[in-house]
């Protein structure tokens, strides 16, 4: 079967498609999945990077959250072409993390498998993003057109479905815990959700971090 098939399987048959998966399949094939599954969201964004350059700016915007808004623009313009390279770095990393925390908190709860068996079925969790891309590049057509009002609702509508997808990957990831380590639902639930809540924190923090830092040392400073 295809890797096509095997994510159509995925998408289709969630809580069967992980055990031949995990039996039947080459390591090099739930790699290819993780690579699809962060390259092409990355190469969407760097065709949006081509698109006119839209300034974001925040009505009503106190002092502080103006000139955070205003560096903000500045960085993300000319760092528009880079960010997708940022994003597919940041994104294999996560994913990697991801797996080896819950590899090891499965373990940690009596679970039997490998890293790189579990990695394998991660892979193809990260393949079954690539169904928000065809949202994204018509996201991309609406803001290259005049319609700012259409570009701005479709963007709320591409927010809901990406929180929809995280938590539909988040479900695929406890379902392959539970096959590959022969974990109950409830183990691979703890094995997963208590990483992924730890790393869901830690990108707040960073983000949060960064706001303070670039406010910070973007703010001119006053002398006299």
């Amino acid at each position: 079967m295809t890797l096509a098939g095997d994510l159509i399987a995925v998408l289709r048959r969630p809580f069967h498609a992980f055990p031949p998966l995990d039996q039947g399949r080459r390591m090099r094939d739930g790699l290819v999945g993780l690579s699809l599954g962060v390259a092409l969201p990355a190469l969407v964004q760097e065709l949006a990077a081509l698109a006119p350059y839209r300034r974001i700016a925040v009505a009503g915007a106190s002092p502080d959250a103006a000139v955070l808004t205003d560096l903000f623009n500045r960085w993300n313009y000319e760092q528009r072409f880079w960010l997708p390279v940022y994003g597919l770095i940041a994104g294999l990393l996560l994913w990697l993390l991801a797996a080896a925390l819950v590899h090891w908190v499965a373990r940690m709860l009596r679970g039997r498998g490998s890293f790189t068996g579990y990695l394998k079925l991660v892979g193809y969790v990260a393949l079954a993003g690539i169904v928000l891309v065809p949202f994204s590049v018509i996201e991309i057509a609406l803001k290259a057109g005049a319609s700012s009002g259409a570009s701005a609702e479709f963007g709320s509508l591409l927010l809901v479905l990406s929180l929809a997808v995280f938590a539909w990957q988040n479900l695929l990831l406890i379902l392959a815990a539970r096959s590959h380590y022969g974990l109950s639902m409830e183990r691979a639930t703890t094995a997963v959700l208590g990483p992924v809540g730890a790393l869901i924190i830690l990108m707040i923090s960073l983000v949060i971090v960064g706001g303070v830092l670039l406010l910070v040392l973007g703010r001119p400073v006053l002398t006299g």
